[in-house]
Order: structure tokens, then C-alpha cells, then sequence
């Protein structure tokens, strides 16, 4: 039977990790795709948005305009709302300056494929697995989701219990 609704919560928070150890250990194998899983914490991208994002033509002051990567090729708009997103933009920005094609990856010559292999190859190795920490690295997007629920008053996301939440 299929549910169109989490049943449990795969946010790392719910889920007990310490989140910045996770992203120490994985610096320590390689900075710049500890600075992707950053980017998908604050900014709630996806792994392939990520992996193709290019912060210079993202950047539009008080947000982010999302494009390449995308879910069905549908671009979005992700409002920069703190300090904490402005200063990983800029750290993208000093990665993506110095290759040609613009993008946050360790190998920015290589291709999509190969730059997601390497970027999940990473993330077990580290231990971001559901059989090592019982987590993903979309339980970021899921963490970054679930905080922007926490921003509101008397709102829970459905998975903490809440029913669904209508459009309005």
C-alpha cells in the first residue's frame, strides 16, 4: 500500500546525529562535499542540486534562484533569510571561482554522473547511510524542511503529528 506522507521522520535532528560531526568527518575527506551537505542543510537542496550548483548564477541578493538540478527541471526560488546561508553562499562562490564551469565539485571537469557517484561514494564512506546512521543525505532537505515548520506558531509538520496542512 503507498502513503503520500511520511509516516516517520528522517530529519537528522529527530534522528539524535550530531550534525556538525557528520559534516567534520566528511570535510576531513573532502571539503567541498562537506560544503554540498551543508548547502543542502540550509538552503534545503536536493543532492543533485548540490552537486550542479553554480552560486554565481543562483545568487539574486535576498535569495536563490534554483535551476539546474531540479525536480522535473522546474526552477525555484529559496529566499536567503539568515547569516548562516550568506556565509556558505560565499564559501560556494570561492570554490566555484576557481574552475570554468562555475560549480561547487571537487571535479567540476567530470560529469553529472560521476560527481553524484563521488558525492554518495563520500557519504558512505563517512557513514550517511540508513544502515550506518539510519539516515540520508535527503534527510537533510527533510531537517531544513522540518526547521522552516518550526519558524511557525502552533504548526508542526505532519510527521510530528500534526494532521495535513491545507494550501492556505
Amino acid at each position: 500500500r503507498r502513503s503520500y506522507s511520511a509516516l516517520t521522520s528522517k530529519n537528522w535532528e529527530t534522528a539524535g546525529i550530531d550534525i556538525e560531526k557528520v559534516f567534520t568527518d566528511m570535510e576531513a575527506e573532502c571539503e567541498i562535499t562537506g560544503l554540498q551537505l551543508r548547502l543542502i542543510l540550509v538552503n534545503g537542496l536536493r543532492a543533485r542540486e548540490a552537486v550542479m550548483f553554480k552560486p554565481f548564477a543562483a545568487d539574486r541578493g535576498d535569495s536563490l534562484f534554483i535551476s539546474s538540478g531540479t525536480k522535473g527541471g522546474r526552477a525555484r526560488i529559496i529566499p536567503v533569510e539568515n547569516a548562516l546561508q550568506r556565509d556558505i553562499l560565499e564559501r560556494c562562490k570561492v570554490v566555484a571561482k576557481g574552475n570554468s564551469r562555475g560549480l561547487v565539485s571537487p571535479n567540476p571537469a567530470k560529469s553529472l554522473r560521476d560527481n553524484l557517484a563521488r558525492f554518495y561514494y563520500l557519504c558512505q564512506k563517512v557513514g550517511i547511510t540508513n544502515k550506518a546512521l539510519g539516515v540520508t543525505a535527503h534527510g537533510l532537505r527533510l531537517t531544513y524542511a522540518s526547521r522552516k515548520y518550526d519558524q511557525y506558531p502552533r504548526m508542526n509538520s505532519p510527521v510530528k503529528g500534526d494532521s495535513e496542512v491545507g494550501r492556505e
